[in-house]
């Protein structure tokens, strides 16, 4: 059945969704229907009706025991360059291939198509790949077309959440019907049926009715009863060669190519391929491979096989594979020996499968495959068999902690203890205490950690001490006791240079040198610059994103506003081409807290709000840009400042750890002060004290004690031993020369706070006016009013508030530096429109937008328009002001 019917509408839509991705923006298409309705049909007539020299690729997900990691990049790998081919043959990580494939997209010409088929067969890495894609789809100016199969997914599915996360404004959703009764009439006649039986057998599926019509009738317009019946009676009538050819690849789930054909039938299987080509049995993908042209044709081959023949099948595509070594994606290996109950190879090469799949970040896929060997492990090799143990706990454990994972590890200490592996029995033990961690068992954990630490440090250094050092390194810096971290950190360092291990050395730099920082050590600086660079030569996105966050807030929090403004810009621009999107929430919630500290309170606003409105990352991820916007309605007399406060509050409560719970904890002193609650203050500044203060932060115990003073509150000696210039100045006695201090910092709301404090508690009522015009200038409406209640209760005048017919110099200054007219070229970029369309649209020369381009480019750190609309699409609020 060549002819498709009632198809018009989707094909006008493919069509019209093409020619806009080639004009303005980047679309999605999302075909679905149920299994048979014509999906692959219909993309090939809209292929066939796109305008000559249009570029498009074809990707396949294929239903294997476990999805193979990223399969349809693997097949659109030859469109998209050597960078990705390069990357996906490396493993390369997560963050790199999503960066290349990226670019490499962004370099098609505008308008070109990618189909990406079955993605209810697809793997988590594919799926998140192509959110990252489509997401971005607007800029790069391609269509991705997405198909796949309704009943075979759920609300449980992972392609619901992709489904869900697709962006509305750039998605297009095609759901094809079966064919009408008249369709099928009319088909039906053409192929001298009974149109009224052919409907009621088929339902009007094109694939159960072109497989009916495609054989000669069997008498009186009788019909097969199925599209099994259908399959195997058009099976009945080619050659016994093309028919055991057929049965032979029924097996393969995926495409077969012709050097695996020639070896598992030699030349009489390849002519026989071409037979059933020509046929129309099977078709060709673009790299020269052949399947079935329906699942449901070779799932129906498959089964009237007896299932003795198909092991026969599976053993010999088996054998075929494992001779051509590496080349053979192991997940395919894993679904033919898991068919012939090859309990070894399975095992070996499912291990295999799960490391390549790891290193990719698909971690579900790779706990899938262990999964798969974890059922053969009392026929496998010991110590396969405890490596399989130990691999499903590790990567279930990074998505999921539950008791299932808990006691795999708890079996894998078992048995490499039963084979005589302390050094394995030491790794394990240190997982299990990661896995107490995460679950609050604390008990537990440090048991773990005292059996992990005795077991390894008696077999001396290695790399998995240095790694069991590195973690502990890591939690005590979680739980604020830093020269804790900074020993355990060094021992780590140490010991992976002599083992050669360069990531733990990377990562326990990183923690020593937080701990450092935080510590208020110079040598910090050095450690965390060393750090990062090596995190970057190395390619090491994860561990240089921790570096950016940690040795920004480290930044901001001193008043080292030049570091700060480059930590921030530079780790924003990395992390929004990696798509660390976690990641770059965090920072971006670090940068409303630098523009709030800075007196910038609009910018600061506008920056926080543009986090919590993306509905992104965890509570955890988004508590800085929720602590800013907070402090920033509390200091500018919003009402809805004590929400912000709460709702901050529970945040921090939740985490638990006392770096994030001092400052909101501070946060709420400051606003209740202003408010002229002092007690309530009070009660605030004691949960703070009771949490324990031995631990604190220089810079929040100097801010405890300086409240604490200014509120009348006794706390320990110990707290605020390392205050910063002005708060010794203040603590001193000399609120105003602590004002001076913050003046020099340019931190302008703490040089008025302190002036407010030398009026009230001083006696230096000449500090009432300047405190004032200090709120006044940055807009902290609850700063100046507070300084009109005290003058009031002094008896002492001070000017009436400011006009505010318009806002304040800050609100028309753009967070980024960006002016005006580089905010609207920067919005056109992200419509995709080029340096000639944006030069129409603004009235401006070509030369003249290309100078804006670069400045923008400049401004957001970007490397091309690319990553600066990336960075416009990451933050709206960039240009959306």
């Amino acid at each position: 059945m060549n002819d498709l019917f009632e198809r018009d509408g989707a094909l006008g839509t493919l069509r019209a969704l093409a020619t806009r991705s080639a004009s303005s923006r980047g679309q999605v298409a999302l075909v679905h229907g149920e299994a048979g309705v014509g999906k692959s049909a219909l993309l090939e007539a809209f292929a066939a009706r796109l305008e000559p020299g249009v570029r498009i690729a074809w990707g396949q997900c294929d239903p294997l025991l476990a999805p193979r990691q990223l399969a349809p990049f693997y097949d659109i790998a030859p469109v998209l360059g050597q960078a990705v081919r390069q990357s996906l043959s490396e493993g390369a990580a997560r963050a790199t291939l999503f960066h290349d494939v990226l670019a490499a997209i962004g370099t098609l010409p505008p308008g070109s198509v990618l189909v990406f088929e079955d993605l209810h067969w697809a793997d988590h890495a594919s799926l998140d790949l192509l959110t990252f894609l489509a997401r971005r789809a607007a800029p790069l100016r391609v269509l991705l077309v997405l198909t796949y199969r309704e009943g075979d997914t759920g609300p449980e599915h992972p392609l619901a959440a992709f489904l869900g996360g697709l962006p509305p404004s750039a998605t297009t959703r095609l759901r094809l019907e079966p064919l009408s009764a008249a369709a099928v009439h009319e088909i039906a006649r053409r192929h001298g049926r009974d149109g009224t039986v052919l409907f009621q057998a088929t339902a009007g599926n094109p694939f159960f009715v072109s497989e009916i019509v495609a054989q000669p009738a069997e008498g009186a317009g009788r019909v097969p009863r199925s599209v099994h019946d259908a399959v195997l009676a058009r099976l009945s009538r080619i050659t016994p060669a093309e028919r055991l050819f057929l049965e032979t690849i029924s097996v393969a789930p995926d495409a077969v190519s012709a050097p695996v054909m020639d070896r598992l039938m030699g030349e009489a299987g390849l002519v026989a391929c071409a037979a059933c080509e020509r046929r129309g049995l099977i078709v060709r993908d673009a790299s020269d491979r052949f399947r079935f042209r329906h699942e449901l044709a070779r799932v129906a081959t498959l089964e009237a096989l007896h299932p003795e023949v198909q092991r026969q099948h599976h053993r010999r595509l088996l054998e075929v594979y494992l001779g051509l070594g590496e080349a053979v994606p192991p997940d395919l290996i894993v679904h033919h020996a898991k068919a012939v109950g090859d309990t070894g190879t399975l095992v070996v090469h499912a291990r295999r499968a799960a490391r390549r799949a790891a290193a990719l970040g698909a971690h579900k896929e790779a706990a899938a495959q262990l999964a798969i060997a974890l059922r053969h492990a009392d026929e496998a090799d010991p110590q396969e068999a405890a490596a399989l143990y130990q691999d499903w706990a590790y990567e279930t454990s990074l998505f999921q902690v539950d008791d299932s994972v808990v006691e795999a590890c708890r079996e894998a200490v078992r048995r490499w203890r039963a084979l005589g592996r302390p050094d394995r029995v030491g790794d394990n033990l240190r997982c299990l205490w990661r896995l107490h961690w995460y679950r609050g068992e604390l008990v537990q954990a440090e048991a773990a950690a005292a059996q992990a630490m005795a077991t390894l440090e008696g077999l001396g250094p290695s790399a998995e001490l240095a790694r069991a050092y590195a973690l502990r390194a890591h939690l005590a810096l979680l739980k604020a006791r830093r020269a804790e971290c900074i020993d355990w950190g060094q021992r780590a360092h140490a010991m992976a240079q002599a083992a050669g291990d360069l990531d733990t050395q990377v990562q326990a730099t990183i923690t020593a040198a937080s701990a450092m920082l935080f510590e208020g050590l110079d040598e910090g600086r050095a450690r965390m610059e060393d750090g990062l660079r090596l995190a970057l030569a190395r390619g090491d996105h994860e561990q240089a994103a921790r570096a950016y966050t940690n040795y920004s807030e480290y930044a901001i929090v001193v008043h080292d506003w030049p570091l700060a403004e480059r930590l921030v810009h530079e780790g924003l621009a990395f992390d929004t081409k990696h798509g660390l999107e976690s990641w770059s929430d965090y920072l971006v919630g670090r940068h409303a807290q630098l523009l709030l500290l800075r007196g910038r309170l609009d910018e600061a606003e506008t920056v926080a709000r543009g986090v919590l409105q993306a509905g992104r990352g965890t509570a955890l991820m988004r508590l800085p840009a929720l602590t800013s916007l907070a402090v920033v309605r509390s200091r500018r007399g919003g009402d809805d400042a004590d929400a912000l406060l709460d709702s901050a509050l529970s945040a921090a409560v939740a985490a638990h750890e006392q770096q994030r719970l001092t400052p909101v904890r501070l946060a709420l002193v400051e606003h209740l002060y202003l408010r002229g609650d002092e007690a309530a203050a009070r009660g605030h500044l004691g949960a703070i004290v009771d949490f324990g203060t031995v631990l604190l932060r220089p810079w929040d115990a100097g801010s405890v004690r300086v409240w604490a003073a200014r509120l009348g509150v006794p706390v320990p000696d110990d707290v605020g031993m390392r205050p910063t210039v002005a708060q010794a100045l203040e603590l001193a006695g000399d609120p105003l020369a602590a004002a001076a201090a913050y003046d020099e910092r340019q931190a302008p709301f703490e040089a008025a706070l302190c002036r407010l404090v030398a009026a009230g508690t001083g006696g230096a009522s000449s500090a009432l006016q300047p405190a004032l015009a200090g709120f006044e200038a940055i807009g902290a409406a609850a700063g100046a009013d507070a300084v009109r209640r005290l003058a009031s209760r002094l008896g002492r005048d001070v000017p009436a508030p400011r006009s505010r017919r318009g806002p304040y110099q800050a609100s028309r200054n753009h967070p980024l530096g960006l002016t005006r007219k580089e905010v609207q070229v920067l919005a056109l970029l992200a419509e995709g429109a080029s340096n000639v369309e944006i030069a129409e649209r603004l009235s401006r020369s070509r030369r003249t937008i290309e100078h804006h381009v670069s400045a923008v480019l400049a401004k957001l750190n970007a490397g091309n328009r690319l990553e600066a609309v990336l960075r416009a699409m990451a933050e709206p609020w960039i240009v959306n002001r």
